[in-house]
């Protein structure tokens, strides 16, 4: 009992996990189509930090760079150019390789606020969680706590790469709306 109810604790994070890219990182940060209270935009902040371990300025920087590319040359991670079971299953070395570059970050994310929260501990993507797995076995014990982690982790990433992979090749260039609030990227 104490597995079937780790794996739907690990789903549930998993959900919110993809919640919080859907609403913050992708229409408050990328789009900036919404606002947020700043007590949600904190929340969210670090919900993005222990959940996802992801930087939301490398993850606008690359969602912004694929828009500006959709299913072309220069397109971080097509399924149209790399194939659909690549991006599938190599989704996470594809944005890794886009977010380690200096230059998409510059180009496509420089409007983005970059304050101390950010650089002491919001970019420790690894360490948040790292401490979600860990405050999940403290709370579930050993086998139950691993059990939730690795269910968030497994299906948070299999989730992005099915919304890229399947979302994508049925949307067009024009359909993608965004309102920059700076020149700093097309």
């Amino acid at each position: 009992m104490d597995y079937f109810v780790a794996i739907l604790v690990g789903l549930g994070l998993a959900e919110l996990a993809t919640m919080i890219t859907t609403i913050y990182l992708h229409r408050v940060l990328c789009h900036k189509s919404i606002e947020l209270h700043p007590a949600m935009t904190f929340f969210m902040r670090i919900g993005t930090w222990m959940l996802t371990s992801i930087s939301p300025r490398e993850w606008v920087a690359v969602h912004r760079k694929h828009h500006n590319f959709t299913d072309v040359e220069g397109d971080p991670h097509s399924p149209h150019i790399e194939g659909y079971w690549k991006i599938m299953l190599a989704n996470v070395y594809y944005y890794r390789r886009e977010a380690n570059n200096d230059g998409t970050l510059q180009k496509y994310a420089s409007d983005l606020p970059h304050d101390r929260l950010d650089r002491v501990l919001l970019e420790r993507g690894a360490l948040g969680f790292a401490l979600t797995g860990l405050l999940l076995v403290m709370l579930m014990g050993l086998g139950p706590g691993l059990t939730a982690i690795s269910t968030l982790a497994v299906v948070y990433l299999l989730l992005s790469a099915a919304i890229n992979g399947v979302a994508t090749p049925s949307g067009t260039r024009a359909s993608i709306t965004t309102r920059p609030t700076s020149g700093s990227w097309p």
